[in-house]
């Protein structure tokens, strides 16, 4: 579930991005995210997005561990938005407490994710 909500958002992300043009950049607010082209940034929150949607949709614990890493890049990514919110700041804004949280979680369940199809491995190894 934390994969399906974290790549909705970032699909919406960049649909900002692709369907706002250089008017989103003319907000101060989004000023930071001029440092990667317009397009680069929708390709590669697209990219990962459709990328975590498509493993979700297999039920293997190899693409579940693949799944796991990419919500720690999710994680990354949220990161990075994170920052370039806070870089921004004055004013306080909804995206310096949202995409914080929505980090933490990123990691938190990438990392529970791998660890918990670790353990199921090793448990069907032990049991034979």
């Amino acid at each position: 579930m934390i994969t399906v909500t974290s790549a909705l958002i970032m699909i919406g992300f960049a649909g900002v991005f692709l369907l706002g043009g250089s008017e989103v950049f003319n907000l101060k607010l989004y000023k930071g995210f001029l440092l990667l082209h317009p397009y680069t940034l929708a390709v590669l929150l697209i990219g990962v997005a459709l990328l975590q949607l498509i493993i979700a949709i297999f039920k293997s614990n190899r693409c579940s561990v693949l799944s796991g890493y990419l919500l720690i890049l999710s994680a990354l990514i949220w990161a990075v938005i994170s920052a370039t919110f806070w870089a921004s700041y004055p004013p306080l804004t909804t995206g310096m407490t949202t995409y914080p949280v929505l980090t933490v979680v990123c990691a938190l369940a990438g990392r529970n994710l791998i660890n918990y199809t670790k353990r199921v491995e090793d448990f069907k190894h032990k049991g034979r």
